[in-house]
């Protein structure tokens, strides 16, 4: 190794503190991104459970008749009620029927008591 220089400069190392804050950092982003994951999911569980209201109240109708479309009217029906379902969801600033705060209030006790388990 005669001739070539080994050294480092001080500028690429990092203090204790800065790698502390580095952690926290990492943390502070992983924890915020699983809170979003937990509100999209909830979000979903309560569409996919409105779209099952809605289909529910859509069998009761009945859809025989002069008007009735037949089989390519029943699936348009599917993705009406789908579209529904979705936009029901999120009326009111995202709010729903209110069941996907919920879900995620418990998604989330439910992750800090895994976390204290460990």
């Amino acid at each position: 190794m005669d001739g070539l220089n080994c050294n480092l400069p001080n500028t690429t190392s990092l203090n204790l503190t800065q790698l502390k804050q580095l952690g926290e950092s990492a943390t502070h982003s992983s924890q915020s991104a699983d809170k979003a994951k937990m509100k999209k999911t909830a979000q979903e569980f309560e569409a996919i459970f409105i779209q099952q209201l809605v289909d529910a109240m859509d069998k009761t109708v009945q859809h025989d008749g002069m008007f009735s479309g037949g089989p390519a009217e029943e699936s348009f029906r599917g993705m009406l009620n789908q579209q529904i379902a979705l936009q029901m969801s999120q009326r009111a600033g995202g709010s729903g029927l209110g069941l996907a705060e919920t879900v995620y209030k418990q998604m989330e006790q439910s992750a800090k008591a895994q976390k204290l388990d460990s």
